[in-house]
């Protein structure tokens, strides 16, 4: 059995899987003067131009976005935000798909990524990142 859990605000989610690895992010979506200094610090140059591309309306969105899931694979790997936030990419194209992690952690194609939608909230975004070839359960609880 493995668990992961995140909190933000009065919001807590909790993912609960068999014989796999996950891990979990929450985050409150709030408007940063750093946005752009943390996009080139932690995104790689493919999910930079993406951002960049973005209308000013959806980048605080879509930062967090992107950003709860590489916090959601780092932590899956055990490493946490120490391993890098760059060195886990996001297909902009396919977002709950990779294109690159560390070969250590195995193909990109192993890893699933599922956004936490039921939030009914666009103030917090959130994202579970599971590798596994067994069928998961997994639970999210929310308080």
């Amino acid at each position: 059995m493995e668990f992961n859990l995140s909190h933000t605000g009065n919001k807590i989610a909790i993912a609960v899987g068999y014989r796999c690895q996950l891990g979990i992010d929450i985050e409150l979506c709030k408007t940063r003067s750093s946005l752009s200094a943390l996009v080139e610090k932690c995104f790689d140059k493919v999910e930079k131009n993406y951002w960049q591309q973005l209308p000013e309306t959806l980048k605080a969105q879509e930062f967090y976005r992107f950003w709860t899931r590489k916090e959601a694979f780092v932590k899956a790997t055990g490493r946490g935000i120490a391993l890098g936030l760059k060195i886990c990419v996001i297909n902009p194209n396919q977002p709950n798909t990779f294109l690159r992690i560390p070969a250590k952690f195995g193909l990109p194609s192993e890893w699933r990524i599922h956004d936490i939608n039921q939030l009914n909230d666009t103030s917090i975004a959130g994202a579970v990142v599971i590798k596994t070839d067994k069928k998961l359960l997994i639970e999210q609880i929310f308080i």
